[in-house]
């Protein structure tokens, strides 16, 4: 069983950029994530993708999905209260001694709107709904990738302020508020490289000052399925490789690193050390993944940049770490 460091090391990697992906209940370990990419950023270029932060009774896609229903048929009332409810179970679960940030600032100046009487309309599918007025949109699921962003630049500026050297900022988060609207106005099929190319000036920004880069899961281009952050995660890769001139890896950092699936639908003991491109989407069936498995679409485009995927639990390296390449 290789951990995480054995595998970079084994692919003279050892000081590559790092693109880290944290899901849900990786984001939610608010102490432990800051430590470990304030520890991480000291040795490399470093950026992280956060999901939403899901943790008790804290689901926030899961919520702000519900809270779009209400809207799209005008409860605002409603939906003010459901925000003012997720507000106070984020300081709740996530507050660790300090206030947290609003994520729903932007929101609630929409809502605003809407109460003046601007038109206004909500768009979904599966995995999205989008807040449309004639001058701007808002992904509401965004909102939940955007909150765990500034609560994660938030807390590590705050460790740079605190440690006295002269209130130097340390992270910065992807503005996705400025650019959402900006990318969804384009075709389709020129929203992708448009994305792309604002990464990649983001990265650049915050590589020159020394800074670890905050992404948000949610991207409008990746959003057509659940497991969109796993694609956001390989395309941010991708750009810290082209601005850096250096091989990045795309640590995607779930509870356990991948198993094997076995006949009585449980795992085996031991995680596996490697996959191949084709084996890590042979792991995924029609009922979901096999512990640990990326999503489909991200190893699909991993495997056609060569972006090396590690899978692994950055809070436990003792369970090792399985590397997609």
């Amino acid at each position: 069983m290789q951990s995480f460091e054995d595998h970079l090391e084994k692919l003279g990697l050892t000081n590559a950029p790092v693109v880290h992906k944290f899901g849900g209940s990786t984001a939610s370990n608010i102490k432990p994530g800051v430590d470990y990419l304030r520890r991480e950023m000291d040795l490399k270029p470093t950026a992280a993708v956060l999901s939403a932060f899901r943790i008790g009774n804290l689901q926030m896609t899961t919520q702000l999905l519900a809270m779009s229903e209400q809207l799209d048929i005008g409860k605002i009332e409603e939906v003010e209260c459901l925000i003012e409810t997720m507000r106070d179970q984020m300081q709740m679960l996530l507050g660790q001694g300090g206030p947290v940030s609003n994520p729903f600032i932007r929101f609630q100046m929409l809502l605003q709107r809407i109460r003046m009487g601007e038109t206004h309309w909500v768009d979904e599918n599966d995995c999205d709904r989008k807040l449309w007025f004639s001058d701007t949109s808002c992904s509401i699921p965004c909102i939940g990738e955007h909150g765990s962003v500034l609560e994660y630049e938030k807390r590590l500026n705050e460790i740079e302020t605190h440690s006295g050297d002269n209130e130097q900022q340390c992270a910065a988060a992807f503005p996705i508020d400025e650019y959402e609207h900006a990318i969804r106005s384009l075709p389709e099929t020129d929203q992708q490289e448009f994305t792309y190319d604002l990464l990649c000036e983001f990265l650049q920004q915050s590589n020159r000052d020394k800074m670890l880069s905050l992404i948000p899961g949610y991207l409008p281009h990746n959003a057509t399925d659940r497991g969109y952050s796993d694609v956001t995660a390989v395309d941010a890769s991708l750009a810290m490789r082209t601005v850096t001139g250096k091989q990045t890896v795309c640590s995607v950092d779930k509870e356990f690193p991948v198993y094997p699936k076995n006949p009585d639908n449980g795992h085996d003991a031991s995680p596996l050390d490697r996959l191949s491109y084709a084996e890590a989407h042979a792991a995924c069936d029609i009922d979901g993944f096999a512990p640990g498995v990326v999503h489909p679409r991200a190893i699909k485009r991993a495997e056609q940049h060569g972006i090396p995927i590690l899978v692994h639990n950055p809070f436990d390296p003792g369970l090792g770490a399985t590397l997609i390449q």
